[in-house]
């Protein structure tokens, strides 16, 4: 199912793309997920073939999730050295044009404001002909969890943190890819020792209500946290501290410490 709202949604991208403009015939895309480049036209025959030859000459880098209103940052990865790059976008069309040096490499920071399926390219300036394009999808928002309240009992160790709320995109990775699950992570990990006792749980829904616990493992005073993850993003909320063992012969003197 995730993958039929996916092809459903990229239909829609390729070559026309997001709201307004269209990614040029000449570039190579990128699909997202599979990394593969669709094909390359060749100015002289009309054709379309492979984008191969022009991937090794430089590739546009950036998320293949962005989060609908935030600049994101897309960059070139390239031998080339003082050459310009001019960078678009599906909503925006141009954005801009900079210069890709040894060491620093051309960049600018993308945003949309539209969720849905989108795209960025990137031409060098001086052969505008090679163009180099990357498949996109905008969220709208990014993974949330609301009332999370940890129990934690002294005497067994064990951390529960029960019945709390849980949500992400339906345009998030996690919804739209096979392989990639919703997952929450309860972690507490260890003051002292910096240890950690973990336990992750994949969801079977984008939204809902669950709960997890499990028993602290190591002793001493632990920093307790819960992650949503929806592929790309993550929620990490603080639950406070627990303590598991004796607190008199857990907490030693520093050794250093002046007599009162």
């Amino acid at each position: 199912m995730k993958q039929v709202m996916l092809t459903l949604l990229m239909c829609h991208s390729l070559y026309s793309v997001g709201n307004n403009y269209q990614i040029p015939h000449y570039c190579s895309v990128k699909s997202i997920y599979s990394g593969v480049y669709h094909s390359e036209f060749n100015n002289e025959t009309g054709e379309m073939q492979s984008a191969l030859p022009y991937i090794s000459y430089y590739k546009l880098k950036g998320p293949d999730h962005l989060i609908a209103g935030e600049a994101h940052k897309f960059n070139i990865d390239s031998h080339a050295i003082d050459a310009y790059f001019s960078f678009y976008s599906s909503e925006q069309y141009f954005i801009g044009d900079d210069k890709h040096r040894l060491g620093d490499s051309a960049s600018k920071y993308i945003k949309f404001d539209k969720s849905g399926a989108a795209s960025v390219w990137v031409e060098r300036r001086s052969n505008n002909t090679i163009c180099n394009a990357k498949e996109l999808i905008v969220q709208t928002e990014r993974p949330s969890v609301t009332n999370a309240k940890k129990k934690y009992t002294w005497s067994t160790s064990w951390l529960d943190v029960k019945n709390f709320q849980y949500s992400v995109d339906k345009l998030s990775k996690a919804a739209l890819d096979n392989t990639v699950p919703v997952k929450i992570t309860l972690m507490a990990r260890n003051n002292t020792s910096g240890r950690h006792t973990i336990l992750s749980k994949n969801l079977d829904s984008l939204s809902g209500t669950t709960s997890l616990g499990m028993r602290l493992r190591y002793n001493g005073f632990h920093i307790i946290t819960l992650t949503l993850d929806d592929g790309t993003y993550q929620e990490t909320i603080d639950l406070g501290t627990a303590l598991k063992g004796d607190p008199i012969n857990t907490i030693k003197p520093c050794s250093n410490c002046i007599p009162l």
